[in-house]
């Protein structure tokens, strides 16, 4: 038999192909209807249509997942798990039968260009996905980095690429063995010279956005847009970009009103504050040589934009607003008070 790439292996294990019966059961397995759609929206797109199909079974295995169609975190909802601005406005259909508003839907959800638009469409929502993915993957068709947008955990991103070898996808198999023996990134790097931090002061939340080294959960990605996030913590995100590639996993929403145990207004509040979940393609831990990195350039961030609070997996004697607790066990916290206040 011809053998294909495909990765069977489990996570973190030597990547290897397999055979085409391997590759036609797992093909065999997709709803006939759904692999058209992939298909179809992939060659519309560019995209390569395994990419699309692995998506979809991790998202909602093909549509056959009931939970897919319930609104959820912001107003995801679909066969490919789009969000809308809020469960509402998931669930909200217009006059014209559109249906699912704001979020990331709304950046996509016309990608199909067969109204009316709607989130439970798989029509529509694979569509979105392609043309999403095409965008985030560039000229250079960087397929890691789009998934990564599209889910910024890498393990999502290792799934994705081994389900898309597994269906024949030719250049998934190199791809996972590279994202499995090293991050995404390169390893931490000395700080920056000076002129470097001219961009980060006057970075703006579509740069933010745009920077291939900040990948940003759907929610806070919607904060940033929004404008929602303190100027400083652009600012600061934007530094911290030039040195490391993180993943924000929270700013404001999503974020509880008040600090764990207090009645104390959290900062995330305010948008004055960030979770920062991932460092250099590694889980933030105690043990992170990455996290550690960032830790000690935070202390010397730029005076303009240097957080008041900074939290992490440890300790920091000496310093009572660098702190660690429940709440940092697995992320940096950076946080600003209001401008002017004084502790």
């Amino acid at each position: 038999m011809l053998a294909v790439c495909a990765v069977v292996a489990p996570a973190g294990a030597q990547a290897s192909c397999t055979t085409s019966v391997t590759r036609a059961s797992a093909v065999a397995s997709i709803p006939g209807d759904y692999l058209a759609l992939y298909q179809k929206w992939g060659g519309a797109y560019d995209v390569p249509w395994q990419l699309l199909a692995a998506v979809g079974s991790v998202e909602s295995r093909h549509g056959r997942d009931p939970g897919a169609y319930v609104p959820h975190t912001r107003g995801v909802l679909g066969p490919m798990q789009f969000q809308a601005g809020s469960n509402k406005a998931a669930r909200r259909v217009d006059a014209a039968g559109d249906q699912g508003f704001g979020g990331t839907w709304g950046i996509w959800r016309r990608s199909s260009g067969h109204p009316p638009y709607r989130m439970d469409d798989p029509d529509d929502e694979i569509a979105a996905a392609a043309a999403k993915i095409a965008f985030d993957a560039g000229t250079a068709h960087l397929w890691p980095r789009a998934i990564w947008r599209y889910n910024a955990l890498h393990t999502y991103r290792k799934t994705v690429l081994r389900r898309a070898a597994r269906l024949g996808m030719s250049s998934a198999c190199g791809l996972l063995r590279k994202s499995e023996q090293a991050p995404l990134s390169p390893p931490p790097s000395a700080p920056a010279p000076r002129e470097t931090v001219v961009p980060a002061a006057t970075a703006t939340p579509q740069s933010l956005l745009g920077n291939d080294a900040i990948a940003f959960a759907p929610a806070a990605a919607d904060d940033i847009a929004h404008g929602i996030a303190d100027r400083r913590l652009v600012s600061l995100l934007a530094w911290i970009a030039e040195r490391h590639r993180i993943v924000v996993s929270v700013i404001k929403t999503g974020h509880p009103r008040f600090v764990t145990g207090t009645r104390k207004v959290s900062n995330h509040w305010y948008g004055r504050a960030a979770t920062i979940s991932e460092v250099d393609g590694r889980p933030v831990a105690s043990g992170s040589a990455a996290a550690a990195s960032l830790w000690d350039q935070l202390q010397t961030a730029p005076r303009a934009f240097r957080p008041d609070e900074i939290g992490a997996p440890w300790s920091a004697p000496g310093h009572p607003r660098w702190f660690s607790g429940p709440g940092e066990q697995a992320e940096i916290h950076v946080g600003f008070d209001a401008v002017g206040v004084k502790r």
